[in-house]
């Protein structure tokens, strides 16, 4: 069941799971499920059931939150096409993780390397061609500057310990 906002009204779409295909799938032709599963059937209550609080009511989030705007609940299934992927994506992406801290400390450390969040705030304003192409270049000069320094300092801590 999906949930589309379309003028602050909320119409509820319903598909058979069979025919949704993954978009970034390196199988285009593999679905999500090939039969749809329990949780894709509507419960119906009894009057019984509504009286007796469980406490698979209490746990569980309301879905409500999940709009077109967000992820849905398929695309937080793990498959095993995430670990064994050949995609152009395969050493960006954490997988088979235990710990959700320990996957977000990685993702952010992964963010801040490849400067998304600076990417994403200089995306907010037009910036000319020329002054795109210019601080590229000063972006580029400062990293492979960085990375001969770090190669000097490398080998001259060796040569240190070596005693030369």
């Amino acid at each position: 069941m999906l949930r589309t906002t379309l003028l602050g009204l909320t119409k509820r779409i319903s598909s058979p799971t069979a025919t949704l295909i993954r978009p970034f799938s390196s199988r285009p032709d593999f679905p999500f499920e090939a039969t749809p599963s329990a949780e894709a059937q509507p419960k119906v209550e009894t009057e019984q059931q509504k009286d007796q609080p469980s406490a698979e009511k209490n746990d569980q989030p309301p879905m409500d939150f999940l709009t077109s705007e967000t992820i849905s609940p398929s695309d937080l299934r793990i498959t095993n096409e995430t670990f064994n992927s050949l995609e152009q994506y395969q050493g960006r992406s954490i997988g088979n993780v235990t710990n959700t801290m320990s996957a977000y400390y990685r993702l952010n450390a992964i963010l801040k390397n490849n400067n998304v969040r600076k990417e994403l705030r200089a995306n907010r304003h037009y910036e000319k061609p020329t002054v795109a192409r210019r601080r590229k270049n000063i972006e580029r000069n400062r990293k492979l500057f960085g990375a001969m320094v770090s190669k000097k300092v490398a080998l001259i801590m060796q040569m240190k310990q070596r005693g030369m």
